[in-house]
Parts: C-alpha cells; structure tokens; sequence
C-alpha cells in the first residue's frame, strides 16, 4: 500500500512537471533573429531584451522588429544601403514563425525610416498592431495615430501596407494636413472683385485643412514620374501624389491668415470626398508642399465660406483645370448664396438679403472669371440686394440728368425678384454682368409692410443684362431687351428695350417703334419714356409713381373715360 501511494503521488509529481515545464521551452536574453527569404535576402529581423521561445511561437519583451522594404543580399556588401525600412517597437510582442505573424501589444510604436532622410518619413502609434511579415501588411482594431512633418490622423483600426503607400483607416477619422495650397478650396471666384488668391500670397500663407469622417478613410500613393506621369485632370503632376478617400458623414475645414488680411475659411460637409494631394516645392519657402489639385464631394454636399454658401448633390473643386463644378440631382438644382453683410461683417440671415443663383448645373472657372449655368435655371434678388439706402453713385447703362441719387426714405416694402431662362446663363465676373437668354422671365413680389397688401411684377424678354456691385452685394442696373413685356397690378407696357436703375427709382423704356403703356384708365405711348417708381417702395418695379413722354412730338397721352358704375 505504501509503495502504491509513493508510485501515484509520483506520476502526479511528473504530469504537473510536464505541463508546467514542456520541453520545447527555451528562454533567451538579449535575444536577435535575422529572417532571410528564398533568394537568401534579408527580408527582416527582431531583437528583444528577453526572449521565450516554443516550437512555433517567440514571446518577447521590448521587441524591435525591422522590415526592410528592398530586401538586400549579405553575400554583397558593394550594394548601396537600405532605402527604406519599418522598425516597430513594442513592449511585448509574439512571433509565429511559420506563418511570419506577429502580434504586438502596450505602448507599439512604428517607424518610417528612409535613406538619406525624407521630410515625409511617417511614426505610427498605437497599444495594438498585427502584422504579416509575408506580404508586409498590418492591421489593428485599436486607436491609432499617424504624425508626419504635413499630415496628422486618428482613426479607430487600421490597415495596409507597412511601406504606407496604400492604408485604410476604418472609422471615426480625423486628419490634419499642414502646408497644403490650393485657389479652389473657397468659392470666393463668386461675386469677387478679385475672385482669384495671387499665387505669391497663397506660396506665403499655406492654409491647415482638418477633416473628419465617421467612415473609413484610405490613403493611396501615386509616385510621380517625369518620364510617365501619371493621368490627372491638366496633365499636371507632382513628384508624389496621394489620392485620399473619405466616407460617411464628413467635414472639412479649411483656414489661412494671408498677411495683412483677413483670416480666410472654408467650411465643407458632405457624405463622400475624395482629394488628390500633388507634393511640390514651394517656390517661396523651399519645402515640399501638399498642393489641392482636385476634391470631390458627393451626397448633401454644404460649402460655406466667408462670403457664400453652396448646396448641391456633387461638387467638384479642380485647382489644376482652375474650375469648380457643382452639380444638382433630379429635380434639386445646385444653388449658390451670397448673403448681405451687417456692419460687424457677420452674414445676415437668408431670409433678410441674399442673392441665390441656381442651376442643374454651376462652373466656376476661376481663370476667366466666369460662372455658367447650364440647364435649368432660377436667380433671385431678395429686398437688401435690389435696394441699399447707403449713398453710391451707380454707373448704370444708361446717364440720367441727375446722377445724384434721391434722399429715399427706408423702403416700406420687402421685395424678391425671381429670374428664370431657357437658354444657359453667363455671370461674367470681370465685367460683374449676370447674362441671360431666350425666353426669360423676371417675376417681382412685393409686400408692403404698412397694409400686407402684395404687390406683383413680371418682365418677359429675349435677353436680360444685370449689373452687380460685388462690394456692396448690390443690384445696380437691369437691361431688359427684345420683345420686352412688363405687367403690373396697375398696367402693362410694351417696348425693345428697359433699363432699370432701383437706386434712382428710375425705368427707361425705349423702342424703335413706339414704347406703348397701359396704365389705370391711360394709354402712353412715345419713342422713350422715363417712369419714376415711388420712394416708398424703393427697389419695386411696378409702383409707377410718374410716367413721363421724354420725346413728347411722337408721343400721346390718352386718358380713357372711367367705367360706369353698375346700378344698384
């Protein structure tokens, strides 16, 4: 009996020694292993403080591994050195030989290191990465941080390739990018005097874009060659690119403070963007810069900049085509807003002033200062830009006797005109001329704020010229010609060409023929007539107040005898 308890306490003693301490356990300080592939060129290697080492797995604390991206021969010492290489640091870290897998855990930090250095070698950051030594790929579902001396992300997961040429960030992204230049970033082409960012000041002033995306983000790199570059919109291309794409909710906001001028920002929002970035040097600094050379936005697109803002279905932003295309979908048009500014320089709510353009589709071609209009169209005029109390001298299509403009009271009136046209529209913004043809349609409501009584206005034409003041967000002149049609509450008239100044409450009808007017129980008619709408509903077309004959040997007045009354 006692020999048979020695024996089974024996066999206990032994499993538990067994499972305890397997054979194939070997522990190692200062532990290093070099890994060579099948043309017995190093392909990476690892070093570690402490090293435990089993059948098929390496545990190590204070791992560094290496992963060279251009394996290079031992047997050949002539060869130059490495170009580029991956060296991650972790505080433990677990090898699988066989399948060349390594998981890496705590405090892992991963490094881009290029010989000679590059400005735009990368360090990662995270607490856990997995990577695949075979096809040098990493992925983590961890927080992880990306710091480059021009680019800075966050991103819940990861993956890609350990070479950073193309990675995916997988949500909740945020991405700072230093240094970029770009001229189509902001809408400012729009109602500009000076629609365009001089290409010295914008070398200068380098704008910081920070965009954020609840979806995932990737990254691809496109190595510029100057023997074969690669297509892109201008056949422009830098020395490297990055084409970045953003999904699900995102916003980006862009800011510069050019010297002795105002801050300049752009704020936009969409469901996708996708930019490509071209590295180039800044002729003023001598650095690599990332420059804008094209974004493009898709789903509930909202751009807002200091002075506009933009809604449409797609949006495109070409700084090498110098255009910026906005596109509608279905039956909702592309629409571009310039608010009125208070004193303090704040915009005004859309409903008090504003100009809207809109389209199926809106170019901006930032080079020739022009904005087009193609497909179906509405522009509209609310009360502050038709009419502003502040004393201008206007510079109208036609010279009136007095160019002094009249001592108006404030207008009792709030006035929105709309305009619609068959043809494609112009907006020539050197000239500050809206252009419009074929079948146009000019429609004025009004309502006086005194009795809510509406008043109501409508101008057909061939063409329609307006004149805009882009520093004061103003109406200043409309040239209204072929076949011109205008009704009012209280008559119509018929004439080849108007001419409407809203600031010296003045219209110029003029014809070839005979300028002819229905007004009340009066027939007009003379070769010009001059019509003064009245102050008290400065920036209303259809209030005629006076109605003159200015060539009074080939006009006639006529007044109609009054209705009579209905018996009782």
């Amino acid at each position: 009996m006692k020999l048979s308890s020695v024996c089974i306490i024996f066999v206990i003693l032994f499993i538990s020694a067994v499972v305890s301490y397997p054979e194939n356990k070997q522990t190692m300080v200062n532990w290093s292993y070099a890994h060579y592939d099948q043309n017995n060129q190093m392909d990476w290697d690892a070093k570690g403080e402490t090293a435990v080492i089993r059948e098929n797995e390496i545990d190590v604390l204070s791992l560094e591994l290496t992963c060279y991206l251009s394996p290079i021969s031992p047997t050949s010492p002539s060869q130059p050195a490495k170009k580029e290489k991956i060296i991650i640091n972790a505080a433990m870290g677990s090898i699988r030989q066989e399948q060349q897998m390594v998981s890496l855990h705590n405090k892992v930090i991963i490094k881009k290191v290029s010989e000679p250095p590059d400005e735009f070698d990368e360090t990662m950051q995270t607490t856990l990465l997995y990577v695949n030594l075979a096809d040098k790929t990493f992925s983590t579902d961890a927080l992880i941080t990306i710091n480059r001396s021009d680019i800075a992300i966050k991103s819940k997961g990861c993956k890609g390739g350990l070479d950073f040429a193309n990675v995916s960030f997988l949500g909740n992204v945020e991405t700072v990018i230093q240094g970029c230049n770009s001229k189509s970033i902001s809408l400012g082409a729009v109602f500009s005097p000076k629609p365009n960012i001089d290409d010295e000041e914008l070398n200068k002033t380098p704008s910081v874009i920070t965009i954020t995306s609840e979806g995932p983000m990737t990254i691809e790199k496109i190595n510029g060659n100057p023997a074969n570059p690669p297509e892109r919109p201008n056949g422009r291309a830098g020395k490297i690119s990055q084409q970045i794409s953003f999904r699900n909710k995102v916003t980006l906001n862009s800011y510069s403070r050019p010297p002795n001028s105002l801050p300049k920002q752009t704020n936009l929002r969409a469901e996708n963007l996708n930019m490509l970035l071209d590295r180039r040097e800044n002729p003023v600094t001598k650095r690599n810069n990332f420059y804008l050379a094209r974004v493009s936005a898709t789903g509930n697109v909202i751009v807002d900049d200091s002075f506009h803002r933009a809604e449409c279905f797609n949006l495109t932003l070409d700084d090498t085509a110098g255009l910026i295309t906005l596109k509608g979908r279905d039956k909702s048009l592309a629409t571009i807003t310039r608010p009125l500014k208070s004193n303090n320089g704040q915009s005004q709510a859309k409903s008090d002033s504003y100009i809207n353009i809109s389209a199926q589709t809106l170019k901006i071609q930032t080079e020739k200062d022009n904005l087009l209009l193609l497909g179906r169209k509405e522009i509209t005029f609310s009360n502050g830009s038709i009419y502003n109390p502040e004393p201008l001298s206007p510079t109208g299509l036609v010279t009136p006797t007095d160019t002094a403009p009249p001592t108006n009271p404030p207008p009792e009136t709030s006035s929105q005109i709309k305009i619609t046209a068959d043809n494609d529209g112009l907006v020539s913004l050197r000239e500050n001329q809206i252009y419009l043809e074929n079948n146009v349609r000019i429609t004025q409501i009004a309502k006086a704020l005194t009795t809510s009584a509406q008043l109501t206005s409508e101008i057909k034409c061939g063409k329609l010229f307006i004149g805009w003041n882009p520093a004061k967000n103003l109406l200043e002149k409309m040239r209204a010609e072929n076949n011109v049609v205008v009704t009012t509450n209280d008559g119509k008239a018929w004439c080849e060409i108007l001419e409407w100044v809203p600031l010296l409450s003045q219209i110029y009808l003029k014809s070839p023929r005979q300028v002819k007017i229905l007004h009340k129980n009066s027939n007009i008619d003379g070769d010009k007539i001059t019509i003064t709408t009245n102050p008290q509903t400065a920036g209303y077309v259809g209030d005629w107040n006076k109605i003159e004959i200015e060539n009074k040997t080939n006009g006639s007045i006529r007044i109609n005898p009054k209705e009579k009354e209905e018996p009782r």
